[in-house]
């Protein structure tokens, strides 16, 4: 498949933005797809063809969620044994948002060094913005 191909497919870069977001992610071919690899270990492979394109990756609490499309939509989803998920879409529908970005960041967390995902929790979290509380109304206190 050439790299031209890929890149225009709206739906296979939106999946690809979403794993080069996470660190130290690398990208290369890997026979007819397109690898993801976080320090030398395969999270993630999109590959196209005419009709269609394809999504693997590497699954274990979702395994449920997804063995539940597969019953509704077999030629659609599919998970094995080993926790292999499998997507394919025809090559103009959009992927399932918000359960393949969970299922990109579960696949990369399985197979990222326990070491580095342990300093990446280390990190320091996004500073949320504190609500304001609605001033306490006094009550006076009764005389016995």
């Amino acid at each position: 498949m050439k790299q031209k191909e890929f890149a225009e497919s709206k739906h296979i870069e939106f999946l690809r933005k979403i794993a080069m977001s996470l660190p130290e992610v690398a990208e290369g071919p890997s026979c007819n797809k397109r690898a993801f690899s976080v320090r030398k270990k395969n999270f993630l492979f999109l590959g196209l063809k005419e009709a269609s394109y394809s999504i693997m990756l590497k699954v274990r609490d979702s395994a449920g969620e997804i063995a539940k499309l597969a019953k509704k939509d077999p030629d659609k989803y599919g998970v094995s044994a080993q926790g292999w998920a499998k997507v394919v879409y025809d090559v103009d529908e959009a992927p399932l948002k918000g359960a393949l970005e969970r299922w990109i960041v579960e696949s990369y967390s399985l197979m990222a060094p326990k070491s580095m995902l342990a300093s990446l929790a280390d990190s320091p979290p996004k500073k949320k913005v504190a609500k304001k509380k609605a001033p306490r109304k006094k009550v006076a206190k009764k005389k016995p």
